[in-house]
């Protein structure tokens, strides 16, 4: 069973606004960012957004709606700074079509304010206005193509090089060539609509001549096929998963573990490949899925372990340390995520991380007011110490044993995990016989501590 206490909001306030309520509910927060979002002060706005982005920091509608009191407020800058907080962090759909609708409103106003300063000739502006708009969708759909759900940006970008201003033939030529391009890559790019771009491709290629038509279509005919057979298999991975809401706490109900379950076999789909792409590309690809499924399973720490553990797997410590750093921050409270992280940050040298963890446990299980404190407590002690003896040796070891004997609620586990480690690994037998006498004054009528004894 995986633990999935969270941590307790310990702040109360967000300008003048008060969290009222359970922080470990959504609905508590849900309530906030309403009353947040009604608030006339922007300061206060601004204020309450933040705290509630740093708890929900995967919820694309409310970045956006975030962004939206900026942009009336003016604050392009703002807007700016949101958009590269979050575009590469959220795997949203909505938020890169949001970018889009943002920058071609400010290249427009860019033009317009051009046109009345008389800088550059008409012509001029709008070439580098569809330039520049045209770098933009390549940057959109070369970040976010390959989902699923991204007909809307291909069919967009088409209709928009559609438009582009061709006063010679050479440019005619170009704009051809560049539309061209597009549909051969949206009709090899297994995505909802992908049967009806290839009906228009056909069409277009037809358009422009017979002879070269039949050609082009019979040599772009198999991708599109391996294609559409992708997309049906991807489609009814994706049936029944929940996307694009607020994420609950974890309760192991049948419904959540259902969800968690269709989550992990999308993801597994993900990673065995079926498009063939690049070992870059394919992880590009499997971080924005997993992306996806936090957006909805942020309290599950099942999937920031395995997230992690895919970002270690391909030999990138930075990365898999980075999953559990945001983990640990959603998740403070979870043990088994925490030891997880220790492992991982242990492995890679980085020892003063893992310490200030184990020692952060240390110190929030204490205050812990639950039945089974000594437990928890016991358990962190016996992982720090493990910690402690491969990293820094025998003495710093016993001189943790030494501070755990002074808390009483210890499970007895903790003088038999000391015990062993005098035993097994530290080859000392008189020591080892020693803890578990010290253990017997506590434990005498324990019959599970007589037993390892």
């Amino acid at each position: 069973k995986i633990e999935t206490e969270e941590k307790k909001d310990s702040g109360n306030t967000a300008g003048a606004l008060q969290l009222e309520g359970d922080p470990e509910e959504t609905a508590t927060w849900t309530k906030f960012i309403k009353t947040a979002k009604d608030e006339a002060d922007i300061e206060i706005k601004r204020a309450g957004y933040e705290r509630f982005l740093h708890r929900f920091p995967f919820s694309s509608k409310h970045w956006i709606e975030y962004m939206e009191i900026e942009l009336k407020a003016l604050n392009f800058d703002h807007v700016e700074n949101i958009l590269k907080r979050t575009l590469l962090s959220c795997s949203s759909m909505v938020l890169w079509e949001y970018y889009l609708k943002y920058t071609k409103e400010k290249l427009e106003k860019e033009k317009e304010a051009n046109k009345v300063s008389k800088s550059e000739s008409e012509e001029e502006l709008t070439m580098q206005h569809q330039e520049k708009l045209r770098e933009a969708y390549d940057f959109v759909l070369e970040n976010i193509g390959f989902a699923i759900s991204s007909r809307k940006l291909w069919k967009d970008y088409i209709a928009f090089l559609g438009t582009m201003r061709a006063e010679t033939q050479y440019e005619a030529g170009q704009r051809m060539t560049a539309l061209r391009k597009t549909y051969q890559k949206a009709v090899a790019t297994p995505i909802h609509g992908v049967e009806e771009l290839w009906r228009e491709y056909q069409q277009f290629e037809n358009q422009l001549g017979k002879a070269t038509a039949d050609k082009l279509i019979k040599e772009n005919k198999q991708k599109h096929d391996e294609a559409v057979a992708i997309y049906k298999e991807r489609k009814s991975r994706w049936a029944g998963v929940r996307s694009e809401t607020l994420p609950e706490r974890f309760k192991g109900t049948d419904k959540e573990k259902s969800q968690l379950n269709k989550w992990k076999a999308l993801i597994e789909y993900e990673l065995s490949n079926p498009e063939k792409v690049s070992a870059s590309l394919l992880k590009k690809r499997v971080r924005f899925v997993y992306t996806q499924a936090l957006s909805v399973l942020q309290f599950y720490p099942e999937i920031w372990y395995d997230f992690s553990m895919f970002e270690a797997s391909g030999n990138d410590p930075m990365s898999a340390e980075a999953v559990f750093d945001r983990a640990l921050s959603t998740l403070p409270y979870c043990m088994l995520l925490s030891f997880a992280a220790c492992d991982t940050y242990e492995r890679h040298g980085n020892f003063n991380k893992a310490r200030n963890i184990y020692e952060g446990l240390l110190k929030t299980v204490a205050k812990d007011e639950s039945p089974n404190k000594g437990e928890r407590l016991t358990s962190v002690y016996v992982q720090y110490q493990r910690f402690l003896r491969r990293v820094d040796g025998i003495n710093a070891a016993r001189q943790l044993f030494k501070r755990a004997r002074m808390h009483g609620n210890l499970s007895y586990k903790m003088y038999v995990a000391s015990a062993e480690m005098e035993y097994r690994v530290n080859k000392e037998e008189e020591v080892a016989f020693r803890i578990f006498e010290l253990g017997l004054n506590k434990y005498k009528n324990n019959p599970k501590f007589a037993l390892k004894y």
